[in-house]
């Protein structure tokens, strides 16, 4: 218990109850529905119905075509026989008429400013269904994959407004700033990403360890979408779905969402460290098939010398050591190890604090560990770590795109983990770093799916 109290103090988490507070109503959005038979039917105001119900008339398009925030609001549908269609903006028609194809869903999210004040949340009336659970941010309203017809919509605006606290014992917010938020595997389509980005934005700055989009050609459509969340923009390293897989160019993406830390290395090689406050983060890009070539970071090469002088210098300066990737080589998840065990052997060999990775779709963290890759020696497991004694290695791949299983029972040296198998379902969300001289504090943030889940742990000098 002792120990559970210095995790909770270094986070600075009082337990409280939130007190409600009077707070302005959010302004409206007008939009319209077009309908079989009907054709568009008169604007409505939020978060009356647009379309029909009991009429078994399919949708054809929407149209948000007003309202105090329409400036900022982006659409778009998923069409019988032609799927989804490009993101359009306000008075334009996302759908189809006068070609009789019905619309089965919509997405609709907030861009700029409105992001950080207000949440977007539509919900759908589907053929044989009825109404459906509100969802929010760019997540899918209504079905796809099933051939039912949505028949109505309807929208609203809620105020991302923090409730006012009261001291007592029942709940945890921070009110600390973090210095980094990390995640992967986001997906630009995937329901949980845009509410795993928009926690993000709360802190200092942000990473994002590869796998984008998962669709070539859409490299500035991804930056947009985390521009719209994280309106500072985020760090990225490659993943294998913008290399090897075919699915996006990294360059494009380094290119939209430029290094934001003034890296020495190559950021749009995946091959870089920068100094930032108390941290030295570092990011490499092992096995991933960049056209620059592929470092592999094996013994000998040049790319794991300037890694090892890397992680020295970062000590030598008093810096917690963070080093990041996308492949992990010690993982919960189906992929087992993705990039050379000798690397990770490495690592844990000289101690760097935090190992961070993606590529497994799910949430892991190791207890302090040493040895190897292959005969991890749990240090300690206790969530309040010496500096020096080993390496904690965690996996930050649940930022959205299509979660997956974690090996149950857990491996031994495995402290958590959270996957679709897992109780109450995966907790999709994101890693938050804060870092003192004395204390290097990380606390996972469940953004989407089970937000009961929570990880914390302290490093401490």
């Amino acid at each position: 218990m002792r120990r559970l109290a210095a995790i909770l103090a270094a986070l600075a988490l009082p337990l409280v109850v939130l007190a409600p507070m009077a707070l302005a109503a959010p302004p409206a959005l007008i939009y319209s529905a077009h309908v079989s038979s009907l054709g568009w039917l008169p604007d409505v105001a939020s978060p009356a119905t647009a379309g029909t119900t009991g009429q078994s008339r399919q949708m054809e398009a929407l149209r948000i075509s007003g309202g105090t925030l329409a400036g900022d609001i982006e659409y778009r549908a998923h069409v019988a026989n032609i799927g989804w269609m490009a993101w359009v903006g306000p008075a334009f028609t996302a759908g189809t008429t006068g070609q009789a194809r019905q619309l089965e869903a919509v997405q609709v999210r907030l861009s700029g400013a409105s992001a950080l004040a207000y949440s977007v949340e539509c919900r759908a009336h589907v053929a044989n269904i009825g109404w459906l659970p509100w969802v929010r941010d760019g997540s899918t309203c209504g079905t796809t994959g099933q051939g039912r017809r949505a028949e109505a919509v309807q929208l609203r605006l809620v105020a991302r407004t923090t409730p006012t606290a009261t001291p007592t014992a029942t709940s945890t917010p921070s009110t600390t700033t973090p210095d980094l938020a990390v995640t992967g595997d986001t997906g630009i389509d995937d329901p949980a990403a845009a509410q795993v980005l928009a926690g993000m934005a709360r802190a200092r700055t942000a990473l994002i360890v590869g796998d984008l989009a998962y669709d070539p050609a859409r490299e500035a459509e991804y930056c947009a979408f985390v521009r719209s969340r994280i309106p500072a923009g985020a760090q990225l390293l490659p993943g294998n779905h913008e290399a090897q897989d075919g699915d996006g160019a990294f360059a494009a993406y380094a290119s939209c969402l430029p290094d934001l830390w003034s890296v020495s290395g190559s950021y749009a090689e995946g091959h870089w460290y920068a100094d930032r406050g108390n941290m030295r983060l570092i990011g490499i890009a092992p096995n991933i098939a960049l056209p620059s070539g592929t470092r592999t970071y094996a013994r000998g090469t040049v790319e794991r010398e300037e890694l090892k002088d890397w992680i020295d210098a970062g000590k030598a300066a008093g810096k917690w050591v963070v080093v990041s990737m996308h492949m992990p080589c010690l993982t919960v998840g189906a992929h087992g190890c993705s990039s050379d065990p000798t690397i990770t052997d490495m690592l844990i060999g000289k101690s760097v604090d935090l190992i961070l990775s993606g590529h497994d779709h799910n949430y892991s963290r190791s207890h302090q560990l040493t040895g190897t890759a292959a005969a991890p020696v749990v240090v300690d497991r206790d969530g309040t770590f010496a500096a020096g004694a080993g390496s904690v290695l965690v996996t930050v791949g649940a930022g959205g795109h299509n979660a997956r299983t974690v090996a149950s029972p857990l491996p031994a040296w495995a402290a958590t983990a959270s996957g679709t198998n897992s109780p109450g379902g995966i907790a999709y969300g994101h890693l938050e770093l804060t870092a003192t001289e004395a204390t290097l504090t990380a606390r996972y943030v469940a953004d989407a799916g089970n937000r009961a889940y929570a990880d914390a742990f302290v490093v401490t000098r």
